[in-house]
Parts: structure tokens; sequence; C-alpha cells
């Protein structure tokens, strides 16, 4: 027992049910060769390197600032990490393979982004604040509400994404492009060839993925489709006819006032909107006959529609935006 409290109190600070696990492996398996720090980063170094099946894990991207100057942001190669997962086995090649046995169409991709401060929760640091992209599947149901259920495709400093043009849009049209358009693969008509854990023999039946949906608050919205956010009346890409009338009183949750918004309680009421259309609009405000003329060519955050981020569907050639 004293040798054990000793053994606590020279090391670092880990849980007990870390430090417990680390001596019950040490028990069973013995004491690893590799001990050092810098032969545990080449460990990660290999890992990573060994995940390339669709193109490097880390990929670096080139966008475009507002000043003009080129600059690099890093994301996660989507198509490698999954293939990479599957092939180690464990939880997510489970959860995945079970998912595409039950499932004979493309699995629906779910994208989620925030912002971020990490550190101290009471220290105001917004220097350290950071756009953060998640990943997952609909198909999952229930086991998205495990973070492990999800990807990080991205962790991009705020200042960086707030001086590019188009700001998070142009972030999101790299990243679907690098999904969608990845030379390596067509994931949405031939999809992914996985190699089963243990001997890699190739999975009976491929992974297609198509767009499913995005998760994101209002500013997150706003910057991303250059909308007006929490203060627009439209909060549905996909529904023309969905949306906050302005003479609605702001306190209908008060008073019992139905909002426009409720009206429709039937799919066949929803005037919905196709890709086609809102690309249409995208190419128009490019071209200088949208609302903004003179601004058209500069794609910024303020325009009513960002044409790169309508190009990235309109080249992933996606049926809907939902």
């Amino acid at each position: 027992m004293a040798k054990l409290t000793t053994l606590r109190k020279s090391i670092p600070h880990c849980s007990k049910s870390a430090l417990h696990k680390i001596l019950h492996y040490v028990k069973e398996q013995g004491v690893p060769d590799m001990i050092y720090p810098h032969q545990m980063a080449e460990g990660c170094q290999e890992v990573i390197q060994n995940m390339s099946a669709y193109g490097p894990l880390i990929a670096h991207h080139k966008v475009m600032a507002k000043t003009g100057v080129e600059k690099t942001i890093s994301l996660v190669n989507l198509l490698s990490w999954i293939h990479g997962a599957f092939k180690a086995g464990g939880g997510f090649y489970a959860l995945l393979k079970q998912t595409m046995n039950k499932c004979d169409s493309a699995l629906s991709l779910c994208l989620y982004a925030d912002e971020i401060t990490p550190g101290n929760v009471l220290a105001n640091q917004p220097t350290r604040k950071l756009w953060a992209i998640y990943a997952t599947i609909k198909e999952f149901g229930c086991a998205i509400q495990n973070e492990s259920a999800w990807i990080t495709l991205g962790l991009v400093r705020s200042s960086i994404v707030s001086s590019l043009d188009g700001h998070l849009s142009q972030v999101f049209a790299v990243l679907l492009n690098s999904i969608f358009n990845n030379p390596c693969a067509n994931v949405t008509d031939l999809g992914l060839q996985l190699q089963e854990p243990g001997g890699g023999q190739p999975c009976p039946k491929r992974l297609k993925l198509q767009v499913g949906f995005f998760i994101m608050d209002g500013q997150a919205a706003k910057f991303a489709w250059s909308t007006k956010g929490d203060a627009g009346s439209r909060f549905c890409q996909h529904c023309a006819n969905v949306f906050q009338l302005a003479a609605d009183d702001v306190n209908d949750e008060e008073n019992g006032h139905m909002s426009e918004v409720s009206k429709y309680t039937h799919f066949s009421q929803l005037h919905l909107v196709e890709s086609h259309e809102i690309f249409k609009a995208g190419t128009e405000c490019l071209l200088g006959m949208g609302p903004h003329p003179s601004k058209s060519l500069q794609c910024g955050s303020k325009q009513l529609a960002c044409p790169i981020l309508l190009t990235a569907f309109w080249q992933s050639k996606t049926p809907d935006m939902c």
C-alpha cells in the first residue's frame, strides 16, 4: 500500500482509474521497450502516416483572405480517417459496420460547427477562440449522443477565419470539396472500399456518403451561409415559405399567439428549394445581377449568398439542401 501511495505522489497527476489501467497493462503485458516522449511522438506520426488510403490524413488547403493573400489551413481528411479507423477495429468499426449492414442507401453526413474558447472558462481570453468543425453520420441514431461518434475535422483560429473572404463559408467550401470531390475516391457514386481489421480483407459493402444536414447555432449559420443568423426571418435554407413575419408578436410564447412559422403542420405545405435554384441565386449575385451588384465579385460575409459555398454543393451534385 505504501509503495502504491509513493508511486502516485512521485508521478504527474492522473486519475485513479487511469493509473489502475496503466498498472494493469504493465502487469499483464510488461513494460514497453520504448518509454520516452519523443518515441511516443514518433509512434503517433507513424499512425498518422499509415492512415493515408485516400490522401494524407492531415490535408493543407489554400484559402483566400480579404486582402487577396493566400493562407493555409489544416483539416482532417475524412475519407482517410474513416478508412483507418475502420481498419483499426474497435467501437467505431462495430458501429459503422452495423449501420452499413442495415442501410442499403448512402449514409447522410452531418456537419457541426461552433466557436469555442479553450482554457480557463473564467478567464476572458477571446484571442484563443477557434472554430471547431465535427462530423458524424445521421444513421448512427442514438449513438451520436456519445462524443466518440463525432469526428473532429478541423480547429481553426477565429482570427484566421474572420480574415478569410467569405468567413466560415470558405472553410466549409474547402471541406466539402475535399470530401465529395476527392481525387482519390468518388464517395457519392462508387463509395469507399474499406478494409476489415486484422488481415485487411476488403469489406463486402462499400461506404457511400451524401450531404445530410448542418448543425449550428445562429452565429455559425450567419457566417457559414451569409445570412442574418438569429436576427433573420428565415431559419431554414430548404423551405422557401417558412419564415418569421416582422409583424408577429415577439412575446408569442407569453400571450399564446401562434407565429407564422408554426402554421405549417404538414410536409405537403412546404415549398422546398432545390440546389440548382440556390446555385442560380448565387450565380446571379456573383455576376452582378443580385441585390448588391457593386460588391458581387468580393463574396464577403455580408452578401445575400456566398457563391464559394454554393459552388461546392453544385460540384458535389447534391439533390437538395437537407
